[in-house]
């Protein structure tokens, strides 16, 4: 809880089956680190400022990151190329990241189906599955930054 208020929890998906996120998509993808993009069909009017979410990067690419909601609402995107695909922006701010290689966060570990999160660019879950969510990526990032 965040002064009285209940924090919801999120699942933001990026990339897709044509279009994964690359391994350096932090740095490729670079406005992931400020804010998420929405498609004009889903607005993101339920994600509000404090809310939690983790980054799951499509086509098995896993949890890439976690970040913590800043803005008090959907904003214009302001991109000139993104705009028109996704005229909706979340700002954020990134609390953890890791590279899109082959150590993997699955969704499977943190008890949230794949299926389920395919459904569009921000799922809502619960506080436990987000907690889950975040251990994987960071035992995920443990392994990357090992080799």
């Amino acid at each position: 809880m965040t002064g009285g208020v209940i924090r919801k929890h999120w699942v933001y998906t990026i990339g897709g089956e044509a279009d994964p996120p690359p391994e350096d998509w932090i740095v490729s993808w670079e406005h992931h680190r400020t804010e998420m993009w929405f498609p004009g069909t889903k607005r993101p009017v339920a994600i509000s400022f404090g809310d939690r979410a983790v980054i799951f990067g499509g086509r098995a690419r896993g949890f890439l990151a976690a970040v913590e909601v800043v803005g008090d609402g959907p904003e214009e995107n302001g991109d000139e190329y993104g705009r028109q695909q996704f005229p909706y922006v979340m700002r954020h701010k990134l609390l953890v990241a890791k590279l899109g290689d082959r150590n993997v966060a699955s969704s499977e570990a943190a008890g949230i189906t794949l299926r389920r999160i395919q459904r569009g660019p921000h799922t809502q879950i619960n506080e436990t599955e987000y907690e889950k969510a975040v251990e994987g990526l960071l035992e995920a990032a443990s392994r990357s930054a090992r080799g």
